[in-house]
């Protein structure tokens, strides 16, 4: 499937991670802002966590549930568990991805 196929929030969480990947990033955090209506997604190289994007909080919901979803964990309240894990294929190479959910921050190990 093209990404134009895809739904909007799956293109920009596929970017999200096109990027990191090539960056060679650690850690990707998404962490929303409430009193500045944005969230924002850094990168963790090393010790150091820098801002990349800072798309409208209108957008968090849907694309946390997007990488819930890619991950398989579960929502609502009787769910074991807040990670899981996932694969993300890039210039045919597969990469192993650890989705977190920590509140309403989301973490994707890289």
């Amino acid at each position: 499937m093209d990404d134009v196929d895809l739904d909007p929030y799956v293109r920009v969480c596929n970017l999200m991670l096109s990027q990191a990947i090539r960056e060679q990033v650690q850690e990707i955090v998404l962490e929303p802002r409430e009193s500045e209506q944005i969230f924002v997604v850094q990168y963790r190289s090393g010790s150091e966590l820098t801002d990349v994007m800072t798309p409208p909080l209108k957008d968090f919901s849907a694309v946390r549930d997007h990488f819930r979803k890619l991950a398989e964990i579960a929502e609502g309240p009787n769910r074991l568990t807040n990670q899981g894990s996932a694969t993300f294929h890039q210039d045919g190479v597969e990469h192993r991805l650890q989705v977190i959910l920590d509140g309403e921050t989301v973490r994707i190990k890289l």
